[in-house]
């Protein structure tokens, strides 16, 4: 009898997904890994988590300002030399210094190869 209410449950599931859609999202995240943590969470977790996602946007709510970290605006007071020197320095951070840090942070190491990168 189990196996019969799980069949007819899936057979109603499957009227209510958009396959295509379920393929778009495939394509864009790991479907199968958001399954896994989804299923581990409790039911106050999902219900809060359908809250948030069924919320739409008010009149007048605009999204989230960019993170600044430069509270005093002292990018303002950079000469252009100094300016120019601060864009590097953040275009290497972010494009090799970035992908490293993760793995070193989780392993507890100093990435020294970046030390040559300075």
């Amino acid at each position: 009898m189990a196996f019969f209410g799980k069949v007819r449950n899936t057979i109603n599931l499957l009227k209510n997904i958009d396959l295509d859609q379920l393929a778009k999202i495939n394509q864009q995240i790991d479907l199968s890994e958001a399954m896994k943590t989804l299923g581990n969470l409790d039911e106050h977790q999902l219900k809060g988590l359908m809250k948030m996602l069924k919320t739409k946007r008010r009149k007048g709510q605009h999204d989230l300002p960019p993170i600044d970290g430069d509270f005093y605006n002292l990018d303002l007071k950079l000469t252009e030399e100094q300016r120019e020197l601060q864009l590097k320095v953040r275009n290497l951070m972010e494009d090799e210094v970035r992908p490293l840090i993760n793995d070193h942070w989780n392993r507890a190491k100093f990435p020294f190869e970046i030390i040559e990168m300075f």
